[in-house]
């Protein structure tokens, strides 16, 4: 009969024991850690799909040329010639692109507009353009307009943005009996796009113009010269 207590102490017993121990005093540590990382990778996330990285238009845009030929907005270069809008007499001239710029984010919205029959004659088909919500869109009657208006003015330095709504027009180069004048276009519909979007846009023209035709609908440029104002 063994007399007194087994000692259950071993060399591995107790390096087991020392650790738990370490474990228990870094659990604190290693649980902070672990909320900072993914609250780190959760916001990244959110900024991926959320943060506007400037005002775009979509890739498979067609930007309307000074010849009556359009161009893909992702091929346009420095140096070709477009179609700009004059906000000042309403009417089409020739802008040589100085800068382009392309990115990828979310943030874009479908904007549609209606078909335009005159006499029962279609003038033209309906319309439609994917662009940021922040991007600019000169509006007959009320000037500089975006879906996120208060954003297009902190990033375009812009004094008055106004909100784009539907019932708005839009200036066209698709009515051709304005013979060179601006016609209209009817917003119909405004649809919030979810993906995440391969965009370009025209930064500079040249003379200051800071309009210029993308499938048919006139939309502003992202030069950081353009002036506030309405019509």
């Amino acid at each position: 009969m063994l007399k007194g207590r087994i000692s259950v102490s071993s060399p591995s017993l107790t390096i087991f024991v020392r650790m738990i121990k370490r474990t228990y005093l870094l659990l604190p540590l290693i649980i902070v850690g672990s909320v900072l990382l993914f609250s780190f990778l959760h916001n990244k996330e959110l900024s991926k799909n959320i943060e506007h990285e400037g005002c775009c238009l979509s890739q498979g845009t067609l930007v309307e040329m000074s010849n009556g030929k359009v161009k893909l907005i992702e091929l346009l270069q420095a140096g070709d010639t477009v179609l700009a809008f004059d906000r000042n007499t309403n009417k089409y001239v020739r802008s040589r692109v100085l800068k382009t710029f392309q990115t990828e984010h979310a943030g874009f919205v479908k904007l549609k507009f209606g078909s335009l029959f005159r006499n029962g004659i279609q003038i033209f088909d309906t319309l439609s353009i994917i662009v940021s919500a922040d991007h600019p869109i000169w509006i007959k009657d009320k000037g500089w307009c975006s879906s996120e208006p208060e954003m297009t003015k902190r990033i375009l330095m812009l004094k008055e943005v106004k909100k784009i709504k539907v019932g708005d027009f839009c200036y066209t180069n698709k009515d051709l009996s304005m013979e060179g004048f601006s016609g209209d276009a009817k917003l119909v519909s405004i649809e919030k796009v979810k993906e995440n979007v391969q965009a370009y846009t025209i930064v500079q023209l040249e003379n200051k113009m800071d309009c210029f035709v993308a499938n048919g609908i006139v939309v502003g440029t992202e030069a950081m010269s353009m002036e506030s104002g309405g019509e």
